[in-house]
């Protein structure tokens, strides 16, 4: 089987292999998410090289990755790699769809973030594995958002990690951005499976956009999904558009209680001094950034 080929070839050059099945909840999960990086670190650490796929004996719909090219931004960052990797049966990202258009030329580099790139792999589709072309150049934007380069080329290319590794110029290389997401950030925005919503007015739409202010109760118009104190929440706008994500000071019964309501209200009517931040700008990341 696969895992026996894994063994194999890895076996030739000294190295033994460990496979990890995960579910999408196992990264959603903060404390599983640190168990994880805990493990891939204790794993690498002891040159056993980690080899992870998808539990899909477990995995329900709700929570699936959807596709490989997900699990593999979201294994870089819990590995804390400095790059990602794609092997797929295509050179690199076209300009346009190779397999329609002769003249389709094969994108080297690229350096910053153009949208014409997601729009020309719509349509190309990879033979093998759970992602096609759209869904590798979205996982680049992904890796670019980060700060974290990434590189997409043909797994048939004679010894292509080596060449790519050598400077080369293979496949499609993917500059990172100059000032990527911090670690609390990219599980947020990519690992985090939030557990509820809050609708926010204009005001505060600003506030977190413009100023990089803490979100208050007093900006919440509406409160969607139950959810507890420390769960992740999505934060919309009137238009119903995702603003940010962000970890909740407040469960859904108490922020649906002092939504609108100021400091002082908000003391008065829970009968505690403590009374913060629904989502501390700490622990938030604006979505509408990426």
């Amino acid at each position: 089987n696969l895992m026996q080929a894994y063994e194999t070839t890895f076996r030739k050059h000294g190295l033994k292999v460990a496979q990890i099945l995960v579910t999408r909840e196992d990264l959603s999960n903060k404390a599983r998410y640190l168990n994880a990086h805990n493990t891939l670190n204790e794993l690498l650490g002891s040159g056993v090289v980690p080899v992870i796929n998808e539990n899909d004996t477990v995995a329900v719909d709700e929570i699936k990755f959807g596709d490989n090219d997900t699990l593999s931004v979201l294994v870089t960052h819990v590995a804390q790699a400095g790059c990602l990797v794609i092997l797929t049966d295509i050179d690199g990202v076209y300009d346009k769809d190779p397999r329609k258009d002769s003249s389709a030329k094969l994108v080297h580099d690229v350096v910053g973030w153009d949208p014409a790139l997601e729009a020309a792999a719509g349509g190309s589709k990879s033979l093998v594995g759970t992602g096609g072309m759209a869904s590798k150049v979205r996982a680049a934007k992904r890796m670019w958002q980060s700060g974290l380069p990434m590189a997409i080329l043909s797994g048939q290319e004679k010894d292509g990690l080596i060449k790519l590794f050598d400077g080369e110029s293979i496949g499609t290389f993917f500059h990172p951005a100059g000032h990527g997401l911090h670690a609390q950030e990219r599980w947020l925005a990519w690992g985090a499976l939030p557990k509820g919503t809050v609708v926010v007015d204009e005001g505060a739409h600003r506030a977190l956009v413009q100023r990089k202010t803490s979100l208050l109760p007093s900006g919440v118009k509406g409160v969607k999904g139950h959810w507890e104190t420390g769960d992740v929440i999505r934060v919309l706008d009137l238009a119903g558009h995702e603003v940010a994500r962000g970890v909740s000071g407040y469960s859904s019964q108490e922020t649906d209680r002092v939504k609108g309501l100021k400091s002082s209200e908000i003391s008065t009517l829970l009968g505690r001094k403590d009374v913060g931040e629904l989502v501390h700008r700490d622990h938030m990341v604006i979505m509408e950034d990426l």
